[in-house]
């Protein structure tokens, strides 16, 4: 009885909170991840790079959400099984959960992953990649901060002439910011001048 009525208000917790954090990875199938990495390393230790560096990303975001007891995490994934991920993702000290990627590209996946965190109540939600093991608290932080400061977006430009980071305020248009266009070739001159957005420092 008691552990029921604890998970209850747990879930009514989680469901309350302003913020979340969804990190876009591949469960590590060898020769399915981290593809260019195989011809030097291997089919298996390519496999095993992926999960480092999504764990190495989720230890990051923990450390994170120890100071800010109002953001929630999500894993969105491609490959595996929602039993695989659970073996994989369910054992962390963290409430972390994890969801399939949408279909299509990669504007396709971001405009679905928003929309599903706006209907899940989110005020302010990032998106970012699980190969970027430069982002931090202090990444994180100023997002946040940035988006509940009037941002409608935040940008964190990479070296590769794409994002490491997207956040998208509720209040902003999604298909407006999103539009279906892959994140790889945005122009950061030319992103729409309708919305009011925020650059973070490269990465």
């Amino acid at each position: 009885m008691f552990v029921s009525i604890f998970i209850y208000f747990k879930k009514i917790f989680r469901r309350s909170r302003t913020k979340e954090l969804i990190v876009f990875s591949r469960y590590p199938i060898p020769g399915t991840t981290k593809t260019r990495l195989i011809p030097e390393l291997g089919e298996e230790c390519a496999a095993n790079c992926q999960l480092r560096m999504t764990d190495h990303i989720l230890n990051n975001i923990e450390d994170y959400c120890r100071k800010d007891d109002d953001i929630s995490v999500k894993v969105y994934y491609n490959g595996g099984t929602d039993s695989q991920m659970k073996y994989w993702l369910g054992r962390r000290k963290y409430d972390v959960t994890w969801k399939q990627q949408a279909k299509g590209g990669l504007g396709n996946k971001l405009s679905s992953a928003f929309q599903d965190s706006f209907n899940r109540n989110s005020k302010y939600t990032i998106i970012i990649g699980s190969d970027i093991p430069g982002i931090n608290s202090n990444v994180i932080s100023e997002a946040y901060h940035k988006l509940q400061n009037g941002s409608d977006m935040v940008l964190g430009p990479a070296a590769d002439g794409g994002y490491y980071l997207v956040g998208i305020s509720k209040s902003a248009n999604v298909k407006l910011v999103i539009n279906d266009v892959e994140i790889s070739q945005w122009d950061r001159n030319q992103t729409t001048q309708k919305i009011n957005r925020h650059l973070l420092k490269p990465n």
